[in-house]
């Protein structure tokens, strides 16, 4: 109804949804961050994007002089660009020498509630997180809720978030890095 021309798409998991609704309407796909697409992508490295951020958080712990586990949370097992994301992470934690166990993937669909159940579940363990790594923004918007309910707990903690919302401008006092895409 807006006579588009070209619609991009950033959210695979909705992809054929929405590829349905621009082939009704005429308008051009381009798609972000989907692998196996026949539509013409974009992609990021995601593999090495999340290599680079988690040794940014870990270096971030290692200067303050933290102690605990960093853990990657959000997205889901069977999503590819999660798969490439989780593989970086490892990759960058057996680099520092840290082990990685299954258990330090906190998987969440792509939803806020589910993340804000999920971290707020980590925050409440008896060994409190020592980083942790921020899949995308939807989880990202579920964090912001526990700042809220635990923030001497949030605030003891650093973070890598893949995606730079215009929320982060507004972390001053917490230690967090970021990719831009």
């Amino acid at each position: 109804s807006q006579d588009v021309e070209c619609v991009f798409t950033a959210n695979p998991t909705a992809l054929t949804r929405v590829s349905e609704m621009c082939e009704r309407a005429g308008a051009r796909q381009i798609v972000l961050d989907a692998p196996e697409c026949p539509l013409p992508t974009v992609s990021t490295d995601n593999r090495q994007a999340s290599r680079e951020l988690t040794r940014v958080l870990l270096r971030s712990l290692a200067a303050a002089g933290r102690r605990g586990r960093a853990w990657f949370v959000g997205g889901m097992a069977s999503h590819a660009v999660t798969q490439l994301r989780l593989a970086g992470f490892r990759e960058a934690l057996e680099e520092a020498g840290l082990r990685w166990s299954p258990e330090l993937f906190v998987e969440t669909p792509f939803d806020t509630e589910a993340a804000h159940r999920e971290l707020a579940r980590l925050f409440a363990r008896p060994e409190a997180p020592g980083g942790i790594f921020v899949n995308s923004l939807i989880p990202m918007d579920g964090l912001v809720r526990c700042f809220r309910e635990t923030p001497e707990a949030c605030r003891a903690v650093h973070y890598g978030v893949f995606d730079h919302p215009p929320v982060m401008d507004l972390l001053v006092d917490l230690h967090v890095a970021s990719i831009r895409q």
